[in-house]
């Protein structure tokens, strides 16, 4: 547990409480890890457009997620980070969390760009 416990202090004290809208995101979080892994699957099985349909849901549930988490900090004056250290806010606030709206974006203009290339039926 030293892991958390490192992170937790400095990185964002929400984790130490139980903050019901964080217990919801990462609730959130587990049921959409499932669905990614049913996208990865149909994906297997030559199911292409029933997968880029999975992961573009995944992807809007991060982006709405990492939004709300890092918005809610944000909007509040960062009352759970330690903001007197630069890696507790750099490292440990954004660029842990940064990946959940980096991705998510990528993964959007990817299957925009595979719809754009799939011929059109008749």
């Amino acid at each position: 547990t030293y892991v958390w416990w490192a992170y937790i202090d400095g990185g964002d004290m929400r984790y130490a409480t139980d903050d019901p809208v964080l217990i919801t995101m990462e609730i959130l979080s587990v049921v959409n890890g499932l669905v990614g892994f049913l996208g990865l699957w149909l994906w297997y099985r030559q199911r292409q457009s029933q997968a880029v349909a999975c992961f573009c849901a995944t992807a809007v549930v991060h982006l709405y997620a990492t939004s709300l988490y890092f918005g809610s900090e944000i909007l509040a004056g960062f009352p759970n980070v330690n903001t007197n250290s630069l890696f507790d806010v750099g490292v440990k606030f954004i660029a842990a969390n940064s990946p959940w709206i980096v991705f998510p974006i990528v993964v959007l203009v990817w299957a925009a760009k595979r719809h754009h290339r799939s011929p059109v039926a008749p």
